[in-house]
C-alpha cells in the first residue's frame, strides 16, 4: 500500500485521480491522508501497513491561494484572501470541533517544517527514512518523477498530472449563502425527499452559473485580481525562514527561496 500526503491543496487527489486513469493502478492500493501532518498522531495507526509514504508539498503561498481560490467556489469563504488569512485563527477556534476547521488554515497550512518534524519523532528516525518520501509539487507533477517515486513500470502516458483548478465565483457571498441553503436542505429536517432533491439541484445550478459568470471575465488569475498580488508577494517573504529550516534536511525546497 502507498500513502499518498500533504497539505490540502498539494495535488494529492489529482494525482491519485491520475494515477487510476493512465497507469490503472487499483484504488484500494493508495491511500490519501490530507491531515496527516495536520493530525499525524491520529492517522499514524495507517501507516503501520504502508509500504511507501509519499508527502507532496506545494509552494506554500501557491498552496494558499488555491486554497482561498478553492473555498470560494465551494461556498465555503466569502472575504477577500488578505481578509482571510488575518481572521483564520479566529475561525479555526470557532470551528475547532469541526473537520472543516483546516480548510480555513490558509497560512498556517503552509508552515510545513514542524508538521514534518512532528511526524519524524512519531514514526521514528529510522522508520521515517526508509519509508517516508517528500517531494515538491513541482517536480511531482512531472511523470517521470512520479512514476520512479511510486515504482510504476510501464508504459509512458502522453498526460501529465493535472492539478484540479479552482475558479472564483462572480459574488463570493451568493455562493456562501446558496451552499448553507444547500446544507440545510440536506439535513434530515427536511422530510420530502422530492422536494429535497429539487431545491439541491436548484442550488448547485445557481453555484455553477455564479462561477461561469466570472469565468467569462477572466479574473481568476492572481495578478488580475485587486490587491491580491501585495498579500501573496508578503506571504513568499513570510514563509522564508520556515523555507530555510525545510531545506536543512529537505535541500529540494530550495528552489522556493530561489524563485
Amino acid at each position: 500500500m502507498v500513502v499518498l500526503a500533504g497539505s490540502l491543496r498539494c495535488g494529492i487527489l489529482s494525482i491519485c485521480k491520475y494515477l487510476e486513469k493512465y497507469h490503472k493502478v487499483d484504488k484500494e492500493k493508495i491511500t490519501i491522508l490530507p491531515y496527516l501532518l495536520f493530525e499525524p498522531e491520529k492517522h499514524i495507526h495507517q501507516l503501520e501497513n504502508a509500504e511507501k509514504v509519499l508527502i507532496i508539498l506545494r509552494n506554500p503561498a501557491d498552496r494558499a491561494f488555491s486554497l482561498w481560490k478553492s473555498n470560494l467556489q465551494n461556498g465555503l469563504e466569502w472575504l477577500d484572501f488578505e481578509n482571510a488569512i488575518a481572521r483564520e485563527q479566529i475561525r479555526f477556534h470557532k470551528l475547532a470541533h469541526k473537520q472543516i476547521k483546516w480548510r480555513y488554515l490558509y497560512f498556517r497550512g503552509g508552515l510545513y517544517s514542524k508538521k514534518v518534524k512532528n511526524l519524524r519523532e512519531l514514526m521514528g528516525e529510522d522508520r521515517f527514512s526508509k519509508k517516508v518520501q517528500i517531494i515538491p509539487f513541482d517536480e511531482i507533477m512531472s511523470e517521470k518523477i512520479l512514476k520512479k517515486a511510486l515504482d510504476i513500470e510501464g508504459a509512458t502516458s502522453d498526460v501529465i498530472p493535472q492539478l484540479n483548478k479552482s475558479k472564483i465565483p462572480a459574488n463570493s457571498k451568493i455562493q456562501f449563502t446558496v451552499r448553507r441553503i444547500f446544507e440545510i436542505f440536506s439535513e434530515e429536517k427536511i422530510r420530502n425527499t422530492g422536494i429535497k432533491n429539487l431545491l439541491q439541484i436548484l442550488c448547485k445550478i445557481v453555484m455553477d452559473l455564479n462561477i461561469k459568470v466570472q469565468d467569462i471575465t477572466n479574473l481568476n488569475r492572481i495578478d488580475k485580481l485587486p490587491d491580491t498580488k501585495g498579500i501573496y508577494d508578503f506571504l513568499k517573504h513570510a514563509y522564508k525562514e520556515d523555507i530555510e529550516i525545510l531545506s536543512e534536511d529537505f535541500p529540494q525546497f530550495q528552489i522556493w527561496i530561489e524563485s
